[in-house]
């Protein structure tokens, strides 16, 4: 049975639940439909497209929670198998929000913790936006101008801005890893993440009596002015040396430097072994380039109208002071990040996810590049789990080009082994 209790709203109306759960399954589930927004059909009675319906489908019996788990763990999506019994739910927030909420999860980054969102391959629009005007409406009507002329909608959504409307689920361990997350979003310069850091440290103070001292910041973060930015930046862009990657063998560490959309950045933030050092929001703004997917030529313009508008609208306000400019930069503006991941097996296990034919085609291109740079220093075979391991656990491969590709390859080998040509007397 899942309890859920509204603890407050966002300034920009965002809704903020807590969730608890008797049973292990139930807060897992949930997040499975959460980053689906549709049930599994054959495991529900009835379609589905609202997250708070389909916890009342768990509550009244309807859906088997367990069932709707190991359906998933098959793919070995192994984080779903965090189980936990509380979490917390932000219902019609931010890109921008969910964005700096990744920022601080992951053990190396300061919080332990897992979550998901609404998948970032698919824009909901029917939540519509957090902030509203003309330019704003535009875009909305050039993302659907693009779907029905056979855009991809991983590719459309490059043009939305920050200010598109989300939903996410943070199974953060209530007490002190809740708190220290809590305070770090009450700390960010945006009114809406200052009300949910609010909202989830008071709930957290009462239900659980944990209250973190108020002291010290974690290093992980998106700082605001260009003065904030770590100096780790500069001295890793000089070890770098004009390369994206760099692996030390004797410290087992990977260095990198990515220049990459913010669509694809926040998918990237997700994958907790990698640590971060982050540009500046000034930085950003001041550079105002963004990244346009390979599209057809037809449709280009229109990515370049309507994201070029957004970010000097972005620019307009940041000169006059006022943060919520951030909310419309386009999810495709470019952003430039260093980032250290530890330990070969991280290494191994972040090339293979990223290079898979079933990665976002932005991360998958710039992995590939960095396998290409590493690999001869690697004591190892890097790349997607087909090419590694000869294995695929991925729905439908087969119908990915590389598996494809792979396996013909091998039945190949194995026919030429079991009928080896005559040798001649």
């Amino acid at each position: 049975m899942i309890g859920v209790r509204l603890l407050g709203r966002t300034p920009l109306g965002g809704e903020v639940y807590a969730l608890s759960s008797d049973r292990q399954y139930e807060i897992p589930a949930v997040r499975i439909f959460v980053s689906m927004g549709k049930p599994i059909r054959e495991l529900a009675p009835r379609d589905v497209r609202d997250v708070l319906e389909f916890i009342e489908l768990l509550n009244s019996g309807l859906v088997d929670a367990k069932g709707y788990v190991r359906r998933i763990l098959a793919y070995h999506h192994g984080d779903i198998g965090e189980f936990g019994s509380e979490a917390i739910y932000l219902r019609g927030v931010s890109r921008l929000l969910t964005f700096l909420a990744w920022i601080p999860v992951g053990a190396l980054r300061g919080v332990q913790g897992v979550g998901t969102e609404r998948s970032l391959r698919y824009v909901t629009h029917r939540a519509g936006f957090v902030l509203g005007d003309g330019l704003i409406e535009e875009s909305y009507e050039a993302y659907i101008s693009l779907r029905v002329s056979k855009v991809p909608k991983e590719d459309a959504r490059y043009l939305l801005p920050l200010a598109t409307r989300t939903e996410v689920i943070m199974q953060v361990p209530v007490g002190r890893e809740l708190s220290k997350w809590a305070q770090y979003m009450a700390e960010q310069p945006f009114d809406e993440a200052q009300a949910v850091g609010r909202l989830v440290s008071e709930w957290n103070r009462r239900e659980h009596g944990f209250e973190m001292p108020g002291v010290g910041r974690l290093s992980q973060r998106f700082p605001l002015r260009v003065s904030e930015e770590s100096p780790r930046r500069a001295e890793l862009e000089r070890l770098l040396g004009g390369r994206i990657a760099y692996y030390d063998p004797i410290t087992e560490t990977l260095i990198m430097r990515r220049r990459a959309s913010i669509s694809s950045m926040h998918q990237d933030v997700r994958n907790r072994r990698v640590i971060f050092y982050w540009p500046s929001w000034e930085r950003v703004v001041d550079e105002g380039e963004y990244l346009i997917p390979p599209v057809r030529s037809d449709a280009r313009g229109v990515f370049d109208r309507v994201m070029g508008g957004l970010i000097e609208r972005a620019r307009e306000l940041w000169e006059a002071g006022d943060p919520n400019a951030i909310y419309y930069l386009p999810m495709g503006t470019l952003i430039t990040t260093y980032s250290l991941i530890h330990g070969n097996n991280s290494i191994y296990g972040t090339i293979r996810l990223r290079t898979c034919m079933r990665a976002q085609w932005e991360i998958r291109n710039h992995y590939w590049q960095v396998l290409k740079q590493i690999r001869d220093r690697f004591p190892g075979r890097l790349g997607p789990m087909c090419i590694t391991n000869l294995v695929c656990y991925e729905p439908d491969k087969e119908k990915c080009p590389l598996y494809k590709g792979l396996m013909l390859k091998i039945g190949r080998s194995q026919q030429r082994q079991s009928h080896p040509k005559p040798t001649k007397p």
